[in-house]
């Protein structure tokens, strides 16, 4: 199984919405730099990590899992220029478990 090139992650400005936050988030790798405008409801970080992590961070490790997989099974081939962190369950039906592992206690590793 060939090794896939890591991508950069750069969580820039987080903006407080009504329903979560939005980020403008840049990702660097081999193909370029893109970026993005992802949004996190409180509920989904809540369920997550119980609010052990900060949102910024519970948002790098979902796009690190998300990264990991992309262009397999239901995941796109390249991230959308806006998106809502919800709609990565479509792409990786375990994310949720995979967010939950160990977050409760703080206690995450950041997948890459």
């Amino acid at each position: 199984m060939a090794t896939k090139t890591p991508i950069d992650i750069e969580i820039g400005i987080e903006t407080a919405t009504s329903r979560g936050w939005s980020y403008d988030v840049t990702l660097t790798g081999p193909s370029g730099t893109t970026g993005h405008c992802i949004t996190m409801c409180w509920h989904d970080h809540d369920y997550w990590c119980g609010g052990a992590l900060a949102p910024s961070r519970m948002l790098e490790r979902l796009l690190g899992l998300v990264l990991q997989h992309l262009g397999q099974g239901s995941t796109p081939q390249h991230l959308p220029e806006r998106f809502d962190c919800a709609i990565a369950r479509r792409w990786l039906p375990d994310l949720d478990d995979q967010l939950r592992q160990g977050s409760a206690k703080g206690g995450v590793i950041l997948p890459g």
